[in-house]
């Protein structure tokens, strides 16, 4: 039985590859990044690997062979740090005669990983019809960008409570005054030169709680604010899978709710929660941690309980 994995191990911002750089980033930049925010986003980790420590030829791209979800459904799992033996950040690909579906696109600079991970698994980047955003945080929309610029027929699909933040038109919740303060000015250009390439964006379809996709056999929107306000997951019946996004996590092979530090409103999160205790489940797929189908269900019923009384 397999409960899934919880990312461990050194985490950056960014992959230091200067070929897999963003526009508009210097390398320099993205290792200030790396440095600052594996502080910063997972304080467990206790060190820090930077470029100009580490030989060049350990520099590369690290994929493992993708994570089979259900019938044409698979995880993409990238890695922040070459070298890291758990991925950082999984995305979801769903693909049928509909097209491929890309849900989430990774942290900035992972291009390189994205593409090589879907080619891995039969597709090409063009096969991609429409990417899903289940919310505004960078580590889920980091390639958005450079994939509408790299193929302009994507349509991008979002809730509306944070499409003005994925287009750039608001600040990110998140990234607050007092957060870009503590980062070194390297870091701070790095970002302010991704947050330029915001504008870019254009949402297709702004999508609705309770929505039904008719896609891969039905796929339903259920909103769980909280975490951030347009945040979604998405529950496909067919599979009895639930695409939980930042809603839960998977740590140390235990389901477990969001990470409190970076939900803004965690008492909406857990009522959130309530709109999952219900559903028919038999695998949960979390962004961060991976597969969970130890009794679902009962553990989100569980969680509920735990949360409410902290």
């Amino acid at each position: 039985m397999f409960k899934g994995h919880a990312s461990r191990g050194v985490i950056s911002l960014f992959p230091t590859s200067s070929n897999v750089a963003p526009p508009h980033l210097h390398t320099k930049h993205l290792s200030a990044l790396n440095a600052h925010w594996c502080f910063f986003i997972f304080p467990v980790c206790s060190i820090i690997i930077r470029r100009n420590i580490i030989p060049k030829e350990v520099h590369r791209i690290i994929i493992r062979e993708y994570m089979k979800l259900g019938q044409r459904i698979a995880s993409i799992e990238l890695f922040a740090q070459p070298g890291s033996a758990e991925p950082a950040y999984q995305p979801v690909l769903l693909w049928d005669e509909n097209g491929a579906t890309l849900v989430d696109t990774g942290n900035i600079g992972q291009m390189d990983q994205i593409t090589k991970a879907v080619q891995e698994i039969g597709l090409q980047l063009s096969d991609i019809r429409r990417i899903i955003v289940t919310h505004q945080d960078i580590d889920h929309i980091g390639n958005l960008a450079a994939l509408t610029a790299a193929y302009p027929d994507i349509e991008v699909w979002a809730h509306a409570d944070d499409i003005p933040y994925i287009t750039g038109e608001k600040r990110m919740i998140k990234m607050t005054d007092e957060r870009l303060s503590q980062m070194p000015e390297a870091a701070r250009t790095a970002l302010h030169s991704f947050f330029n390439l915001l504008p870019s964006i254009r949402i297709n379809r702004e999508i609705k709680d309770g929505e039904m996709f008719e896609l891969h056999g039905g796929m339903r929107v259920i909103h769980t604010p909280g975490h951030t306000p347009g945040h979604i997951c998405l529950y496909l019946p067919q599979e009895k899978l639930l695409l939980a996004a930042d809603e839960l996590r998977v740590v140390d092979g235990e389901l477990v709710g969001p990470a409190e530090a970076f939900t803004p409103d965690m008492n909406e999160a857990v009522r959130s929660l309530h709109k999952l205790a219900d559903l028919p489940l038999e695998k949960v797929f979390c962004y961060h941690g991976g597969l969970y189908d130890h009794e679902p269900s009962a553990r989100i019923a569980e969680l509920i309980r735990i949360l409410e009384q902290a």
